[in-house]
């Protein structure tokens, strides 16, 4: 078991859960906005005026920005839920050492500690970056 004990693991395993929930709901929320946004027929101009469309676009331009987000939370959570029943949660996947309790409160479901994250970070550009 990890050095973190029982008690903290369940707090941050009970984190994951309602940012796990949070995320579910914002992708459903979503979902029905879509589904709201007449896109085409004889009702869509008196609906959404001329004004609005670009709104509607980036609105769901954003939205699916925002689904991306919460689905890659949701893959995160999972992988950490399965890290805690590896009995391996709170250990940095690169290192070894202990993640401290202090970086998994604010991110419940960091794989690395953090200077092992920072090297990562710099090592792996980032795919939006144009760092030619």
């Amino acid at each position: 078991m990890s050095e973190l004990g029982t008690a903290r693991i369940l707090e941050l395993a009970a984190l994951m859960d309602r940012r796990f929930a949070r995320a579910v709901a914002e992708i459903r929320r979503g979902i029905e906005l879509v589904q709201r946004v007449p896109v085409d027929g004889p009702a869509a101009p008196s609906l959404i005026g001329a004004a609005d469309d670009a709104m509607v676009v980036c609105a769901i331009a954003g939205n699916d920005a925002a689904v991306q987000r919460d689905l890659k939370e949701m893959r995160d959570i999972l992988a950490a839920r399965a890290r805690i029943r590896a009995g391996v949660y709170g250990r940095c996947i690169d290192c070894g050492d202990a993640i401290a309790y202090r970086r998994l409160l604010a991110y419940p479901t960091a794989k690395r500690c953090l200077a092992c994250q920072r090297a990562h970070e710099v090592a792996t550009p980032r795919a939006d970056c144009d760092a030619h």
